[in-house]
């Protein structure tokens, strides 16, 4: 192994192409760079720059300078432009040219960047702090090694996401299969507003002027934790005393209810198994109508994802009014429909669960083997 600074095995593109220019191109924003892949999945096409963007090549490493601390990477899948706020790296003839995205990723290399960003708002890293970044380099007879290895365990993660993208399509269309288009009550169903089918309480957060606020036992979630069917112990952010609800406007949640986010994750809900709080992006659904299953009430509210994240208002934090929620309509198809559709969900969601336990240990697999190539500080055995 060697040490090398990263501005000697990586050159920074900084072609760039004007507004006055009028040329058409893909155009890749922050927004489209990944976090948790190098695979880029969106972009905008045929794009007329209105200001100055820098072009890129087909295998070039695109890097968010901004916020670093959303470690977005990703390779070029063609030629294109990108915002002045993402960075165009381009190996050297010095580095087996396909490690250079496995060491952009790596945490040293993204720890280092964020460290080095400077900005409140919106922190940006500059090239003169990113060049001296010392890297550890595998010897030249490793690098390919090196490379295939992690290109096998990336592409690994890439299937796995896809195959985990197709299941929850598989989800979605067996409900419309089954209960049609809700929003348009495409099937005839009878329906109900939302807010005739249950109790609802927003939560609250306790001050944190009081520690001992937070050194209770009962769990207390925010709205990042939504998602899953199910959640318990596991996503509570914090865990809470009684003195802390009874000063504040949470209030303790019975198992068995609908956690529904109104500001991060709009409309995503997730059931509790056990009695928890939560602050004042969630709204819980309590005493719910016995001719609905929780399960299939929540996929219901899936279907309103979109519509209820386009209708966000606010001057900062934008979201959603429970009065809003509440005026959702909900089909009331028999109960026994309604549970086949849940075992069709439940089978589903052990094909997915096998999937995800694959790929959470690809994931720390690959991470494990990034951070012993490249960071100076790591032990070689």
């Amino acid at each position: 192994m060697k040490i090398a600074k990263f501005g000697d095995i990586a050159e920074l593109i900084q072609d760039r192409i004007a507004p006055k220019e009028d040329n058409t191109g893909n155009y890749i924003g922050l927004e489209n760079l990944p976090s948790e892949s190098l695979l880029i999945t969106t972009w905008q096409s045929d794009v007329i720059p209105d200001s100055d963007k820098f072009l890129f090549k087909k295998g070039d490493v695109l890097f968010a300078r901004r916020r670093a601390y959303q470690k977005k990477v990703g390779v070029a899948p063609f030629d294109g432009i990108i915002s002045t706020d993402g960075m165009v790296f381009r190996p050297k003839p010095n580095i087996y040219g396909s490690l250079l995205p496995f060491i952009v990723k790596s945490d040293y290399f993204m720890n280092y960047a964020i460290n080095n960003s400077a900005g409140t708002m919106s922190p940006r890293v500059k090239w003169k702090d990113l060049q001296n970044c010392e890297i550890k380099i595998p010897e030249n007879e490793l690098q390919k090694k090196y490379s295939d290895l992690l290109w096998h365990l990336e592409n690994t993660i890439i299937l796995l996401n896809e195959r985990l993208t197709i299941l929850d399509q598989l989800v979605k269309s067996r409900f419309i299969e089954m209960f049609g288009d809700i929003k348009t009550n495409s099937k005839g169903w009878k329906c109900h507003k939302l807010g005739e089918l249950g109790s609802f309480k927003t939560g609250g957060t306790p001050s944190s002027k009081h520690e001992e606020y937070y050194q209770g036992t009962i769990p207390f979630i925010s709205t990042p934790a939504l998602g899953p069917n199910y959640i318990d112990d596991g996503a509570a952010k914090y865990h809470i005393s009684k003195e802390a609800i009874e000063n504040c406007a949470t209030t303790l949640i019975p198992a068995g209810s609908l956690i529904i986010g109104t500001r991060i994750n709009v409309g995503q809900s997730s059931i509790n198994k056990i009695s928890m709080c939560t602050n004042q992006d969630i709204v819980s659904m309590m005493d719910i109508d016995k001719k609905y299953d929780l399960l299939f009430l929540k996929h219901c509210l899936n279907q309103y994802i979109p519509y209820l994240d386009s209708q966000k208002k606010g001057a900062t934090i934008k979201g959603i009014t429970v009065e809003l929620l509440k005026s959702v309509m909900i089909p009331e198809p028999p109960i026994d429909e309604q549970k086949q559709y849940v075992d069709f969900v439940e089978q589903v969601d052990k094909s997915k669960f096998e999937l995800q336990k694959h790929l959470d240990d690809t994931k720390r697999l690959q991470k494990a083997l990034i951070n012993q190539a490249f960071d100076p500080k790591s032990v070689q055995n």
